[in-house]
């Protein structure tokens, strides 16, 4: 099985740091990868399928191939996007909210297959700082709290981690801090629920005192986090999708 990974992607995101994960868990699972990418370059001549990660790639893409769906915004009704929805022969959506956005677009659920992302496990954090780090994509602020600027650093030393957004395809930066033991507070936005294991999910800026109240005497368990979000279970979820879709 000969694999094309193809991303258009010019800057390091969530979406690229994903498929350069990936692509080492698939050769080390014995699957010949290439990548088509101007971050990662990896060619190859021939290949059995091609996964796209972004957009544009799954615009262009030849048949058969496969798409990874890490956005939770939904899926425009143009017909243009029908046709291009109507093309994949499988999707991989990063969470059940995606999968059902795909559903509602029209995807038929047989082609939907849920495929989180994946983290890499992370060093225990010192909670005995009392820390409350922000990570805020919607501009709303926390007293109190301090901003994210590095978070593998900065989880480091945190004893709780505030996550709001207005939408997210699932929330890895969440699943970063449960697996460094530190527990969320986070939006219920998108697939961003499912992500919050070990913490509290609210629908409003003012619930934030009694989630902080309740998440402070919460422990976050990381080897529950990296059982179900590892490397290798993406790796198992995403080489069960190419074989059905190459049995096909």
């Amino acid at each position: 099985m000969t694999i094309l990974h193809s991303d258009t992607g010019k800057t390091w995101q969530g979406g690229q740091f994903q498929l350069q994960m990936l692509v080492k868990g698939l050769e080390a699972a014995g699957i010949a990868c290439g990548v088509r990418s101007p971050l990662i370059p990896q060619p190859i001549a021939r290949w059995d399928l091609e996964h796209c990660h972004d957009a544009r790639s799954h615009t262009f893409a030849r048949r058969p191939f496969v798409v990874s769906r890490r956005v939770g915004f939904p899926v425009q009704r143009t017909l243009l996007s029908q046709w291009k929805y109507s093309r994949a022969a499988a999707y991989l959506a990063v969470s059940q909210y995606v999968a059902d956005e795909l559903k509602s677009a029209g995807v038929p659920a047989a082609r939907i297959h849920v495929v989180p992302d994946a983290i890499r496990p992370l060093p225990p954090a010192d909670r005995s700082t009392g820390r409350i780090l922000l990570l805020s994509k919607n501009g709303q602020t926390v007293p109190g709290a301090v901003a994210v600027r590095n978070l593998e650093e900065d989880l480091r030393e945190c004893d709780v981690f505030i996550y709001l957004s207005d939408m997210e395809g699932l929330g890895s930066a969440a699943l970063m801090a449960q697996a460094a033991g530190v527990p969320v507070i986070a939006s219920r936005a998108g697939g961003l629920p499912e992500a919050v294991k070990f913490g509290k999910v609210i629908d409003r800026l003012d619930q934030i005192r009694d989630a902080l109240d309740e998440t402070r005497a919460m422990v976050a368990d990381p080897a529950a986090i990296m059982k179900e979000f590892s490397v290798e279970r993406m790796v198992e979820r995403t080489i069960n999708v190419y074989r059905e879709v190459l049995s096909c």
